[in-house]
């Protein structure tokens, strides 16, 4: 690696160092001075960069130098003073334009416009985190039909992206949204083929055709989500399931107006919904019963082969959510109800049968509806920033199920082996296996019942918080309780060559003495031994349910469901745990796995190989490889690479 730090004469003003990690730094302190820099002074390798990291006070004529002197291929201006003349990029007689491909904007603008980059042939596009520095209003807009736009990374500090910001940009399969946004502007991304999106915790309302012919197959709407407009998600005929957090105040007509839905879950009881809020098609227009054998779903189609959308709602909307028909059916029979089936059978009149509450039209609609049970549904508390979890359910989720629940681009993985090393003074090295998920689709199970599993959310929320809402995963099928057996030989996970256990627990209860549990110590979220005796009375070192813990020589005490495990030699120093390693502020010592974010500044000591994703959270230590991580964009020893 070739490391320089040239300039003309004593008092040039522009400086340039690197490559480090193949990404050269220039400093301009007075824009115009990379003019006068001595290029001649350049090595081959720094020749041949392509990736620039840009401080200070740009202006036009330094885009014209750098274009003149190198191939561009990535610009970040995260830490520029003031930039000026970015019409040179777009210009067709510079080479920004055919060949810049990804671009970062400065974190002192409190208004991003994508004028900048509109009209060349960008492809990723990173708004950083810290935008406006400190600045309560930081809108984006102005990148409407750029065709050759894949990625977009919008980082803290955006309050709203403006109408029509993104319209039209037809290649557009990646958008990460930070915390901060409110609001989400009107046709801001309207007919963008967009398959994966974050939305953050935050995130107030979503404008009319916001997201209008989206192509993505899983949605997870933030529990701080109040307004859904018309048309917001009309035309996304990939999505199958929708579930709507319990405060969210209404849903307005055309809002989810697709006829792939087969299941909606609405959470809260006093959610508004319009007349029209899901395509007529799927919820009462053309449906009829046609038995075929044993009653189910299946029985039931609409027009143009359409299957019917079922309506799942709490019991406290029943009053409210249903039609006049079904709450009365006895003033129906046989018209529309035939004994021994509770849905209807007939459509003709439907919506013109509604019960008083008229601000619930959009659900009253429904013609099939099912209250939601204890057995379909599954609550978690006071989710903290997204970060590493243990978690072992007592159901199985599919890859649609996960991302709704807990965010597009949430990884799972599982337990391969723990290596013991040294004689005398031992040492441990706990290693997992990556994202449990390659080559499944959206409805394929990726994680299952009964086994336990690392969990990473992208919920979206900002470092150091903590989500007071509950997270509700929807339409699951909970084992019954004589099935729900974590600890058993084909459940929990055995390592690799050894006789250590990754195993879940359903029961509140002392982790037992030398277990494994993953905690918070000294500011770095990993897995702590239990040295302590164990003490079921005791309020400390609790193994909370639905969590799971490492162990070796390990018994299971049917009597009692307590574990007891051996002394495996490792002191509590010498542990090691490879790829989870974040700050926190505190120390707690739980089986959660809950801790804040690694930030940028303490990262930079790391020296070892390392992977990050665009908010700085380290994902990999020790290795460059991508291989295996889910789609987005990442920084491997400070170089964006993308993951398709």
């Amino acid at each position: 690696m070739v490391t320089a730090l040239v300039a003309l004469a004593a008092n040039a003003t522009a400086t340039l160092s690197g490559p480090s990690d193949g990404i050269i730094t220039i400093n301009i302190e007075n824009a115009g001075d990379l003019a006068s820099y001595n290029f001649n002074s350049l090595t081959s390798e720094q020749k041949a960069c392509t990736s620039f990291y840009i401080k200070g006070n740009i202006g036009q004529n330094d885009w014209i130098t750098l274009a003149a002197k190198f191939t561009v291929k990535s610009i970040d201006l995260t830490d520029a003073s003031n930039v000026e003349g970015t019409w040179v990029l777009t210009d067709a007689q510079y080479s920004y334009k055919t060949n810049l491909e990804s671009f970062t904007f400065p974190k002192y603008l409190t208004s991003v416009d994508g004028k900048w980059v509109n009209q060349s042939n960008v492809k990723h596009v990173i708004i950083p985190n810290g935008i406006g520095n400190g600045s309560n209003n930081v809108t984006v807009s102005g990148f409407g039909q750029m065709k050759s736009l894949e990625t977009v990374i919008i980082g803290t500090g955006v309050t709203e992206i403006n109408s029509s910001a993104f319209q039209e940009d037809t290649s557009l399969k990646l958008l990460d949204i930070r915390a901060g946004i409110k609001t989400i502007g009107r046709c801001a991304f309207q007919k963008c083929p967009i398959e994966n999106v974050v939305l953050p915790e935050g995130l107030e309302e979503i404008q009319p055709n916001a997201f209008e012919g989206a192509q993505m197959t899983s949605l997870h709407l933030p529990s701080t989500l109040q307004y859904i407009r018309n048309n917001a998600f009309m035309n996304c005929n990939n999505l199958t399931n929708v579930t709507i957090p319990e405060n969210v105040k209404l849903v307005e007509a055309s809002a989810f107006k697709c006829r792939s839905i087969t299941d909606v879950y609405v959470l809260g009881a006093q959610t508004e919904a319009e007349s029209g809020a899901f395509d007529p098609m799927t919820t009462y227009d053309g449906i009829k019963y046609t038995p075929d054998g044993d009653v189910d779903r299946t029985d039931w189609m609409g027009a143009q082969n359409c299957h019917p959308t079922i309506l799942h709602y709490p019991a406290a909307a029943r009053e409210t959510y249903l039609n006049g028909r079904i709450l009365n059916p006895q003033a129906y029979t046989p018209e529309f109800f035939t004994e021994g089936i509770e849905w209807p059978t007939n459509y003709p009149g439907w919506n013109s049968t509604l019960n008083e509450n008229t601000q619930y039209k959009g659900w009253q609609e429904f013609m099939l509806t099912s209250v939601i049970t204890d057995n379909e549904i599954f609550i978690i508390d006071n989710i903290k920033d997204d970060t590493w979890y243990t978690m072992c359910f007592p159901f199985d989720l599919t890859v649609s199920q996960l991302y709704t629940a807990f965010g597009d681009f949430t990884e799972v993985c599982e337990f391969v082996k723990a290596e013991v090393n040294g004689e005398e003074t031992k040492s441990i090295d706990f290693q997992f296996k990556r994202w449990v998920g390659d080559g499944k689709s959206a409805n394929d199970i990726v994680t299952y019942a009964n086994k336990p599993y690392m969990i990473h959310p992208n919920l979206g929320v900002k470092s150091g918080e903590t989500i007071s809402r509950r997270i509700v995963i929807a339409g699951i099928n909970k084992l019954d309780t004589e099935e729900q057996t974590p600890w058993t030989s084909e459940n929990y996970k055995l390592g690799e060559d050894s006789d250590y256990i990754f195993v879940g627990n359903y029961k509140e209860q002392s982790i037992p003495q030398y277990a494994y549990f993953l905690g918070c110590k000294n500011g770095v979220v990993t897995f702590i031994k239990k040295l302590a005796a164990c003490n079921q009375d005791s309020k400390k070192s609790r193994w909370n349910p639905f969590t799971a813990i490492i162990m070796t020589g390990a018994e299971f005490e049917d009597a009692t469901s307590f574990w007891t495990c051996e002394d495996d030699g490792v002191s509590e120093s010498s542990m090691i745990i490879t790829a989870f390693s974040k700050i926190n502020e505190d120390e707690q010592e739980e089986a959660t796995g809950i801790s804040d974010i690694q930030n940028e500044e303490k990262a930079q000591t790391a020296k070892e190989n390392i992977v990050r994703n665009i908010n700085g959270m380290v994902v990999r230590r020790g290795t460059t490889s991508l291989e295996g991580l889910p789609k987005g964009l990442y920084i491997v020893n400070g170089k964006k690479f993308i993951v398709r």
